[in-house]
């Protein structure tokens, strides 16, 4: 970053001050600093590269989606993620996010799921699961869903997902 101030004083010339420009260093790198920390969220702390962590990762993700925290959501989804919809609809980041934000405030309660299947190869783990939602008109339909995570820097971090309907026989 280059930073000039102009002075004025004397003949008017354009000159650089460099403590102006340390102290405009040395605050952008605060406010960088600060726009790190809006993600110190407990659920993402103390992370392993284990299925126990992915397991965890997923609750505290389906905890905010009902409570439409999408500030934790673009914490644990990478900025480039994609899904893939039941319906074939292809997603990214703000869709996802802006389809969690309509829950806030809304008090939903956190379905009962299944067992989630956990599989792990080096540095991308894989969740998947599925459960039966029964619709309005009392029929019935299997969502299968995979979630993928990528280890990086310390942390998981979601950047796929799909859901696939079935309809239960």
């Amino acid at each position: 970053m280059v930073v000039a101030v102009t002075n004025l004083e004397g003949d008017g010339k354009l000159m650089k001050r460099p403590t102006i420009v340390l102290v405009a260093l040395m605050a952008s790198t605060v406010m960088a600093q600060g726009g790190a920390n809006k993600c110190d969220f407990p659920q993402l702390k103390n992370q392993q590269k284990d299925a126990a962590t992915i397991e965890r990762l997923e609750m505290a993700w389906s905890e905010a989606f009902l409570r439409g925290d999408s500030d934790f959501m673009s914490c644990l989804l990478t900025p480039d993620f994609v899904e893939i919809r039941r319906t074939g609809e292809l997603w990214m980041l703000p869709e996802e996010l802006a389809w969690a934000e309509k829950n806030r405030g809304k008090d939903l309660k956190m379905p009962e799921l299944p067992k989630i299947q956990v599989l792990l190869k080096e540095g991308v783990a894989v969740a998947y699961g599925s459960s039966v939602v029964t619709s309005a008109d009392g029929k019935k339909e299997t969502r299968w869903y995979s979630d993928t995570y990528v280890w990086k820097d310390g942390q998981w971090r979601s950047f796929f997902a799909q859901q696939t309907a079935a309809e239960v026989k």
